[in-house]
């Protein structure tokens, strides 16, 4: 078991990570599944988010003492950005609350809709931009698979079909307008499972995770 024979802290890091992306894509696809779970799926992600900064606390620890290069700037900022973006989006939700907090009676507005789903369109490509830049570290840790032609040719392919399917989807459920042109609305033809809107928006992240990743490969070989 791959899972199981990585070290503890990682395999508590991974499971924390895999929920708090459950929890999002399920937030996200809430409206093709139905039911008024999708606010107390956003609060479990929150938790989820909370939960991996505190594993991660030395991080904060460290950003008084090293040497800030280039990389370590620009993935302090990506950091940054998410805690930004995941602040605002808490902020949003509970300020037009029907469920979590309900006996306020919080009547919300239509910017702050649109602002709450833009800025959860923004959490995939962030979530995968940072997942890819740390990809290495979780990689190294992992027990080394074999190296023979098949299997590098089975993982390319597989990797290009990713990213095939990522841009697909970006494209497909209008991402751009989504992220730059504050466009909310979010259609699913309900005679189609939910599921697959939920792996349209899982294979954005990974999209951005594979290109984070990448471009992190070129970044260090320079």
């Amino acid at each position: 078991m791959i899972w199981l024979s990585r070290p503890r802290w990682l395999t508590q890091r991974l499971t924390v990570d895999f929920l708090m992306v459950v929890f999002l894509i399920y937030a996200t696809s809430s409206r093709a599944y139905g039911g008024n779970f999708h606010e107390w799926a956003g609060v479990a992600c929150l938790a989820c988010v909370a939960i991996h900064v505190w594993l991660n606390r030395n991080f904060f620890r460290s950003l008084v003492s090293g040497t800030w290069s280039f990389r370590r700037s620009l993935n302090t900022a990506i950091i940054a950005v998410i805690i930004l973006n995941g602040s605002l989006f808490l902020l949003t939700g509970l300020m037009m609350s029907k469920e979590v907090l309900a006996f306020l009676s919080l009547k919300g507005s239509m910017t702050l809709r649109n602002a709450h789903a833009t800025l959860a369109y923004w959490a995939l490509p962030l979530i995968g931009i940072h997942l890819g830049t740390q990809w290495r570290r979780v990689a190294r840790t992992g027990p080394k698979g074999p190296g023979r032609t098949r299997v590098w040719f089975l993982k390319i392919t597989i990797l290009i079909g990713m990213v095939i399917f990522g841009i697909r989807s970006f494209l497909g459920r209008e991402m751009p307008q989504k992220l730059f042109l504050g466009r909310s609305f979010d259609y699913w033809d309900p005679d189609k499972p939910a599921f697959f809107l939920c792996l349209s928006y899982v294979s954005i992240i990974i999209l951005f995770t594979i290109l984070a990743y990448f471009l992190d490969r070129l970044w260090r070989k320079q």
